[in-house]
């Protein structure tokens, strides 16, 4: 296992439940046209752009210049949609949606804009396999990690290296909204599950 490549699987799932990883929810739409049909395919249009702007905010604030896309690359960035509730009228439609967004094209976009990340190596601490599973699935699920190197394991920990859009210094609070607690202990780091993330691997044990 040692010097493998831990695959960075599409990981929406367990963004679901925060405001993290690939999944951007509480979009309000209200759009007025000539038909419904008009007005929903404008709100959606509307939603897209508001998604985005809010995933670059929070995840990449550095790279402002990606805020506005053109039409096709932001499709192509964009899996799909979620529909909280909505309101459709002759002309209106209005809607609180989530916009789901693809991993890969997204990595790929800050891979070109951002450069190929800072590479930073970690201690990832665990107590169970179900924990070593969840933090796992959690960093898979994070846009600012390209890359999870294992360089080694052991019972109660792990060696990686990871590769971060953004460095190590904006990582930390990225890695908390997530359910990951980063720590800097002398010339170390160490990579732990909060406790509330280590209740849901310890289930899964």
């Amino acid at each position: 296992m040692i010097g493998a490549v831990l695959a960075l699987a599409v990981g929406c799932g367990v963004a679901r439940a925060g405001e993290w990883g690939f999944r951007i929810g509480g979009i309000v739409v209200d759009e007025t046209a000539a038909d419904a049909v008009a007005a929903r395919t404008a709100a959606q249009a509307t939603g897209r752009q508001l998604a985005w702007e809010r995933f670059l905010a929070r995840e990449a604030p550095e790279a402002a210049r990606l805020r506005r896309l053109p039409e096709r690359e932001l499709d192509r960035l964009i899996e799909g949609f979620e529909v909280v509730e909505e309101e459709i009228t002759a002309r209106r439609y209005r809607a609180t949606l989530a916009v789901l967004f693809r991993p890969e094209a997204v990595r790929a976009l800050f891979a070109r804009e951002l450069g190929p990340g800072e590479t930073v190596e970690v201690r990832a601490r665990f107590a169970s396999p179900g924990e070593w599973a969840e933090l796992r699935r959690r960093l898979a699920a994070m846009p600012i990690v390209s890359r999870v190197e294992l360089r080694g394991v052991a019972a109660d920990e792990a060696r990686l290296a990871l590769t971060l859009f953004g460095g190590a210094t904006r990582a930390g609070s990225a890695l908390a909204a997530a359910g990951l607690v980063l720590k800097t202990e002398g010339e170390e780091r160490s990579l732990a599950l909060a406790p509330s993330a280590a209740a849901e691997g310890q289930a899964s044990d």
